[in-house]
């Protein structure tokens, strides 16, 4: 009999819609205690809830997670910030003191991280400004966790590597700059010698590098991109000034890779004058490729592409990235070929065919700065705003990247529109955008194994699963385990044809009916 394995992700996502308070000790921007008001729009799974009077994430399964915490922040003044991933109020992540300063900001920051937890374990995120300086964080801020279905591969160092030599491509986390002090791993091999991971198995990966990088020159672009067999997928340049350095800068896409392909995440200064300028990896610089499929299967919905060149200039208003009509000569590279997500170049918008939580990863690069100010960065989802950040435009420190890591909730026919509020600058080439249906939308039914609330372990019957993925409890070839069900299911007497009677009696006699319990154990 053909059978439901329930294997799926759990998930959960948080995009504060209010401005944190300003602080200049460690705080977490998703406790209410650090809000004068706190808001925010949220989705998760039924076994990870969110406290917002602690700001703590906690986990009903034992199992290994993809973490991405994005930070918008200001200060008063000039500071350095931290920005940490703790599990049961121990770091598990904790990155450089980078740069912030009030002519510079809001600056996205964006942390990575794959670790394995145990039922009943929490999650903290915080941001801790270096000295008396006060630091916010601002509306846009966002917390992204899901859950691994299948293999991974996660690499990260707890302090700085060795600069590159002059003008060279290093391969991060590659042993002759640093090996990576942290290497979580499933069905994925790690390569000191040559900083590539290696899957055991073909399988379509989000791929994601986080740069928090030192450059010796006060101006020139860094190329932070992604190799496959040595060969180039894509390249993101941003500018690294020393002047306002470690700055941190991040690059994902979606691709399949076949079992023994190498990749690996590379970076290289631009700057040629006086031999070529170097880089450094910092500590908090992470790279990750994440299994998206359910055994080899397949979400049913998954699409990431780049744009190929600079857009037009652009000046004031919302202008809608992805939109051919912001190119004079618009072309674009697909990753992988889309499925239940139908992109029309001409307008940028991205339609989903089902319904379901979608994880959406947005790389946005905005060069050609003409006027220095505050941008808003927007996600609208059928006209409405369901994601919107303040970010910063700066002449001297152009281009630069944003990151945008949510998990959004979508009807089947919903359309999804990326857009920048006077950008004045040009969409760069390299931006990109992924987007995948996250397995496992639809209700399960849950039991208490001990350790946590987890997807029911019993096989249950196709034929019992309706359309909409309704599980039917009541009928006869699902009935087994009562006492183990959640909900309670209903009595073995009504799940049987015929008249509601036990030895005979029938209560449409005058015998008083017989006393039915679900029981306590399974025979």
């Amino acid at each position: 009999m053909a059978t439901c394995d329930f294997k799926y992700n759990s998930y959960f996502s948080i995009i504060n819609t209010s401005d944190g308070d300003p602080s200049a000790a460690a705080y977490n921007p998703f406790d209410e205690d650090n809000h004068s008001t706190h808001a925010y729009n949220s989705v998760s799974s039924s076994d990870i809830t969110y406290d917002s009077s602690t700001g703590r994430v906690t986990f009903s399964a034992q199992g290994t997670y993809l973490i991405v915490f994005s930070a918008m922040l200001i200060v008063d003044g000039t500071t350095t910030i931290v920005g940490s991933i703790g599990i049961n109020g121990s770091a598990q992540y904790a990155s450089v003191a980078f740069y912030d300063g009030t002519s510079a900001d809001p600056v996205d920051s964006t942390f990575q991280l794959i670790t394995t937890v145990n039922a009943g374990d929490y999650l903290e995120v915080s941001v801790d400004s270096q000295n008396t300086q006060t630091n916010a964080a601002q509306n846009g801020t966002s917390l992204t966790i899901l859950k691994a279905n299948g293999d991974y591969g996660y690499l990260m160092y707890t302090s700085d590597a060795s600069a590159s030599g002059a003008g060279a491509e290093i391969a991060l986390f590659d042993s002759n700059e640093r090996t990576a002090d942290v290497q979580t791993l499933k069905n994925v091999d790690y390569d000191a010698t040559a900083g590539t991971l290696t899957p055991d198995n073909t399988r379509k990966f989000l791929m994601l590098s986080t740069l928090i990088g030192t450059h010796s020159a006060n101006s020139g672009e860094v190329n932070h991109g992604f190799y496959v067999d040595d060969e180039i997928v894509e390249n993101l340049p941003v500018n690294i000034s020393k002047n306002a350095d470690p700055t941190e800068m991040s690059i994902g896409l979606l691709k399949s890779l076949t079992a023994d392909e190498t990749c690996s995440a590379r970076a290289q200064s631009t700057v040629t004058a006086g031999g070529g300028g170097t880089i450094t990896a910092n500590k908090g610089t992470a790279f990750s490729i994440f299994d998206i499929t359910n055994g080899g299967t397949d979400p049913s919905a998954f699409l990431s592409l780049s744009v190929d060149g600079d857009s037009d200039p652009m000046t004031t208003g919302n202008q809608i990235c992805f939109d051919s009509g912001e190119w004079g000569s618009y072309a674009s590279t697909s990753f992988v070929t889309a499925t239940g997500i139908t992109y029309t170049a001409d307008g940028g918008t991205f339609v989903v065919a089902a319904a379901g939580k979608y994880f959406i990863l947005w790389n946005l690069v905005i060069g050609t700065v003409t006027a220095i100010g505050t941008r808003s960065v927007i996600i609208k989802k059928n006209g409405s705003v369901v994601y919107q950040a303040p970010w910063t435009g700066h002449t001297g420190t152009d281009p630069a990247e944003k990151t945008v890591c949510v998990i959004l909730d979508a009807a089947g026919g919903d359309s999804f529109t990326f857009l920048v509020n006077a950008p004045n600058g040009k969409f760069d080439a390299g931006t990109a955008i992924t987007m995948f249906k996250v397995i496992g939308a639809a209700p399960y039914i849950l039991h208490n194994s001990g350790a946590g609330i987890i997807p029911n372990s019993e096989s249950t019957p196709i034929a019992q699963i309706s359309d909409d993925f309704t599980l039917n409890n009541y009928a006869i070839d699902n009935l087994s385990a009562q006492y183990k069900k959640v909900p309670k299911q209903v009595p073995f007497i009504l799940g049987t044809p015929g008249p509601l009677s036990l030895r005979g009696r029938c209560f449409a006699t005058t015998e008083t009916p017989p006393n039915v319990s679900t029981g306590d154990k399974k025979n």
